[in-house]
């Protein structure tokens, strides 16, 4: 008993020795990954998170929370599309993108304090069937 009890203390102790996460090396992390979906920078106007998700063997899903109000979810799927034409040449994909779940819409507090309304959809490259 007295291990396990010493083993969770020292597992506490290395998890709150990571410290809290870096507020401006997150933004960082998530431009990147904007940038690796959108190159062009004026594709990546309005879009706040755009997080691939594998699937059939490629990043064939897109998490995306944009800003309704910069952007209309067709501009995203449009933009979208150019990440599905990558990939254009396998069986199941068509080079365009399509609505696979919409998520949910909130909130976002941009980097004013200003609070944003933000909406989640989840773009997939697999011809639906």
């Amino acid at each position: 008993m007295k291990c396990k009890l010493l083993a969770i203390f020292a597992l506490a102790g290395l998890v709150s020795a990571c410290g809290t996460a870096d507020p401006q090396a997150a933004q960082e992390r998530r431009d990147a990954r904007i940038a690796a979906i959108y190159p062009d920078p004026a594709d990546r106007t309005g879009i706040y998170l755009a997080f691939p998700l594998e699937s059939f063997g490629f990043m064939s899903t897109v998490e995306v929370v944009y800003a309704p109000d910069e952007v209309t979810e067709n501009a995203v799927i449009s933009r979208t599309s150019k990440h599905c034409a990558k990939y254009a040449e396998r069986s199941n994909v068509s080079g365009q993108a399509y609505v696979r779940k919409r998520g949910n819409d909130g909130t976002r507090t941009d980097e004013n304090g200003q609070e944003r309304a933000v909406r989640q959809v989840f773009l997939t490259c697999i011809t639906p069937t």
